[in-house]
């Protein structure tokens, strides 16, 4: 029996690789046969055939698989396996109590998709639209699988499952799926979190440390003066616990940074970091560079940095360019002419330590505290505890933030990890790709595995590249005198506000006109003058430099969205009509964006004046405008 090509049609619109794949590949060792009266899935390839699902009664196997199942809030499920379709059938009455409920149903082998593709449930399922099926691989054919699935989980409450069969047969590829698809669904929804309340509290926080660059120094320009001196970066896993004292000896042969909590873990331990490192805009960051106050340690920050964390800092401030995903940080910095290489910072500030180890010139780069894994039921090292007040303490020993998952360990074993740091190892091991020449050797000998990188104990690694004395005060004191400042201009600062305002009225009112056009139109994007008023504004640097990433962010979140949405299948007026929507919305979110930055435009003007840094040009732009005080906390597609 072939596959009926109205089901091989609908399938193909979401997986024409596997469409393909099915014409080509060897499928004769799974076949659909009957057992007991009931459709089944046979499969031969291996020594003992078995069915996937009970012989007997695959109906009662899998309403007791579902029944096994706590649903509670969940509103989409993923499952990976579809056998003949017996689960997804058991699942109906859940799915149909809400048409907002969802199926994303996952499938590693083609040959049990072949059989599927021919069962009795096929034809409902692909009618079904609250319903889809996916076509996952192994490696980077399965990457876009993934990433559609992860975007399409922003803001949905989800649980992933296996059927009992997949979770015999595959339960590795199970366990290695749910993690990537764990660790992308918390990583997007960071990221647009912060876009969909229009980044305001990072403007703010951005915009009142923009004076600050009156007395920083361009981090940039301590770059490769350390070459060849080796370097200790120290994040804060439970296994720095067992190195502190070794780290006060290292302290002499070796370069040592640290930063965020790993600040505070280290001087509750006795040692001074030579530099400290901040780039997170949370609360916890106070207190933590507070600790630094009498030691005014050097400190390389970024514009994402906590604005209150920095104002009393005693010690010297370094720049560093780059990596915040707000195009306006990079205008200002090219108004005022800040120059040097921009890093990319990765996830975390334990990421971007290793990266400014290597941009300061340091060979080799030793990791400690680089667990990125629970060690022995520690999240962190104890003198995190210790260094933080009673209500932060409680927030880190607290409820797990993330997802948990198991992962392969150094030493062999698997270690329990979370999603945020699997992303953080996964970035360590691309810089290890991206740049061989980086000698990187990672002391945490029971935490995450990662490739692409030597492992040592954290004694032997000073033994052997950490033998002799140096003069690190010394080398610190001269580069810190040769740095450049900021070439900090206030008239320049005052020219481009007023620029970006004036942009972002005219923006605001071609976002107006095309949003008008287009409620009339079916296919807005295709009508010639709201064309023409799209060109127009992709001329105005307000939305160049400003609205751009909101811009692009919505449309993908929308784009993903629309594969799983838009039904039935192949029918071009659902989809247009779903088009069209999402097209107003993005008019609409980005006029909200365009108030949101309007009033920090107008904060930046005020905070200037209160601070005695006036803003001759800008200071036009007051008093705000009654239809910007009321911007609503978010709007979420």
């Amino acid at each position: 029996m072939t596959i009926p090509q109205e089901i091989l049609t609908c399938f193909e619109e979401l997986n024409p690789r596997a469409a393909a794949l099915l014409s080509i590949a060897d499928t004769s060792g799974v076949r659909l046969c009957v057992t007991n009266g009931v459709e089944n899935i046979l499969d031969e390839r291996q020594a003992a055939p078995y069915y996937l699902h009970d012989p007997d009664n695959p109906e009662k196997e899998a309403v007791h698989w579902w029944s096994s199942i706590e649903m509670k809030k969940v509103e989409c499920l993923v499952i990976f396996g579809v056998g003949a379709g017996w689960h997804w059938k058991a699942i109906q009455p859940w799915l149909k109590r809400k048409p907002e409920r969802r199926v994303i149903i996952l499938e590693d082998d083609i040959a049990v998709l072949s059989c599927f593709l021919r069962s009795s449930l096929a034809p409902a399922f692909f009618q079904d639209t609250q319903s889809t099926l996916l076509y996952v691989e192994g490696g980077e054919e399965g990457k876009s699988v993934v990433e559609l699935v992860s975007w399409y989980l922003y803001q949905r409450p989800y649980k992933m499952v296996a059927s009992p069969s997949n979770l015999q047969r595959s339960v590795l590829f199970f366990q290695a799926l749910k993690s990537e698809i764990t660790t992308q669904e918390v990583d997007v929804k960071s990221v647009l979190d912060e876009f969909f309340s229009f980044g305001e509290g990072q403007l703010r926080n951005f915009g009142r440390k923009l004076f600050f660059w009156k007395k920083s120094l361009q981090g940039a320009s301590l770059f490769n003066q350390f070459h060849g001196c080796p370097a200790i970066v120290v994040a804060a896993g439970p296994s720095l616990d067992h190195e502190m004292e070794l780290l006060q000896k290292a302290s002499s042969s070796a370069l040592i940074l640290a930063g965020g909590s790993s600040i505070g873990a280290l001087l509750q331990g006795g040692v001074i970091p030579h530099f400290a490192a901040s780039v997170d805009p949370n609360p916890a960051q106070y207190s933590r560079l507070r600790q630094t106050e009498p030691f005014c340690l050097p400190i390389f920050y970024r514009s994402r940095a906590l604005f209150e964390g920095l104002f009393l800092h005693k010690g010297p401030l370094l720049y560093l360019r780059g990596g915040d995903g707000y195009p306006i940080v990079g205008l200002m910095e090219k108004s005022l002419g800040v120059t040097g290489k921009a890093v990319d910072g990765g996830h975390s500030v334990s990421n971007l330590l290793i990266e400014l180890a290597m941009a300061l010139g340091c060979d080799p780069i030793i990791m400690v505290g680089y667990d990125l894994a629970y060690t022995d039921g520690a999240r962190y090292t104890k003198n995190i505890s210790e260094s933080l007040q009673h209500g932060e303490e409680i927030a880190f020993t607290g409820a797990t933030r993330g997802q948990l998952v198991e992962v392969p360990s150094q030493d062999g074993g698997t270690v329990t990890s979370e999603a945020k740091w699997i992303t953080e190892a996964k970035w360590i091991e691309k810089f290890c790709k991206d740049f061989p020449h980086a000698h990187l050797i990672n002391t945490a000998e029971h935490g995450l595995k990662m490739s692409g990188m030597e492992y040592s104990s954290f004694a032997q690694a000073v033994a052997k590249y950490c033998p002799k004395t140096r003069d690190i005060e010394g080398m610190i004191h001269l580069a810190l005198q040769e740095a450049a400042s900021i070439p900090f201009s206030l008239p320049a600062i005052s020219h481009t506000i007023f620029h970006l305002s004036k942009s972002m009225e005219r923006t605001n009112t071609i976002l107006k006109e095309i949003e008008e056009l287009g409620k009339n139109c079916a296919d807005p994007e295709e009508n010639h003058s709201i064309v023409e008023l799209l060109c127009s504004l992709e001329q105005e640097d307000a939305f160049s430099y400003v609205l751009l990433p909101f811009s692009m962010m919505h449309q993908k979140l929308s784009l993903l969205r629309s594969f799983l949405e838009v039904r039935p299948f192949g029918d071009e007026q659902a989809k247009q009509a779903y088009n069209a929507k999402a097209f107003i919305e993005r008019c609409q979110f980005l006029q909200h964006a365009c108030k949101v930055h309007q009033r920090f435009f107008f904060g930046l003007v005020s905070w200037g004046w209160t601070i005695g840094n006036q803003l001759p040009e800008a200071l036009s732009l007051a008093p705000i405008p009654e239809e910007f005080t009321s911007i609503p906390k978010e709007v979420i597609t």
